[in-house]
């Protein structure tokens, strides 16, 4: 026979101690029993919606139209209802030289290394950039175009995008944008340079965001299906285009372009 030890020594089970232990299991299982019928009168099917719903996705706060694609000598773009370019994407070893365009020459805001390609009229290039924006997307096609020169073909994409849902003051408004993807790094790398469509005094190595940041604020996509088709594991945003050579000198040539 088992022998059961208790808190009384060695022995027979003490009769006390096991009557109140039945009590207690007996009051555990009432309790259980009670709350079981309870919860089968809720109505638990809101709980288990919200439990089992996918998250809400947030709506981005900026926008990029995306527009008519067509491609027009290499350069894949996108223009408004007025002809006016939205973005453009293109290699970089297209850019045919560094020049700031002259207040006779910059109606159609087209950088000057890129703009033999778009001498066909269907473009009005970026028209609606303020003149003073545009020396800033000149400078860095100019920075891009030494970058090729010692990094090899880099990927560009070149555009606008809107804020006008965004709480932050500073995301109010229009912006312009120049993505650019080093496939020959390892691992590849991206960044992007933002500013707005007005005067900036700011150097580019201040203009500098992650291109993911812009694809969160837009839901555009930049890259994405270039990192997807090539299956890279993983991409560098670069926190510094210091490191790659910056030219301080189209910095001052932009500088004294908006001067005059």
């Amino acid at each position: 026979m088992v022998k059961f030890r208790t808190a009384h020594g060695k022995g027979g089970r003490n009769s006390d101690g096991g009557g109140l232990g039945n009590l207690r299991y007996i009051v555990v299982l009432a309790f259980l029993l009670i709350l079981f019928v309870w919860m089968l009168t809720l109505d638990l099917e809101p709980a288990l919606a919200l439990l089992l719903a996918e998250p809400e996705k947030k709506e981005a706060p900026c926008a990029m139209e995306s527009g008519e694609i067509q491609t027009l000598n290499g350069i894949l773009y996108a223009s408004d209802s007025e002809g006016g370019l939205l973005w453009i994407s293109h290699k970089s070893d297209i850019i045919e030289g560094c020049r700031f365009l002259s207040a006779e020459e910059v109606r159609k805001k087209i950088p000057s290394g890129i703009k033999p390609f778009f001498h066909d009229a269907r473009s009005k290039g970026f028209f609606q950039a303020d003149l003073r924006a545009f020396r800033v997307l000149e400078e860095a096609y100019c920075q891009i175009m030494n970058w090729t020169d010692d990094f090899g073909s880099l990927n560009i994409v070149s555009g606008y995008f809107k804020c006008s849902e965004s709480v932050d003051e500073k995301l109010q408004g229009t912006f312009i944008f120049v993505a650019v993807f080093d496939q020959n790094a390892h691992p590849p790398r991206s960044f992007s340079f933002v500013w707005n469509n007005e005067e900036t005094q700011k150097p580019l190595s201040e203009l500098l965001v992650p291109t993911s940041e812009i694809n969160r604020l837009t839901g555009f996509g930049i890259f994405e299906d270039l990192i997807f088709n090539k299956e890279y594991q993983k991409v560098e945003e670069l926190q510094s285009i210091l490191s790659l050579g910056y030219q301080a000198s189209h910095y001052e040539k932009r500088m004294k372009m908006m001067e005059e």
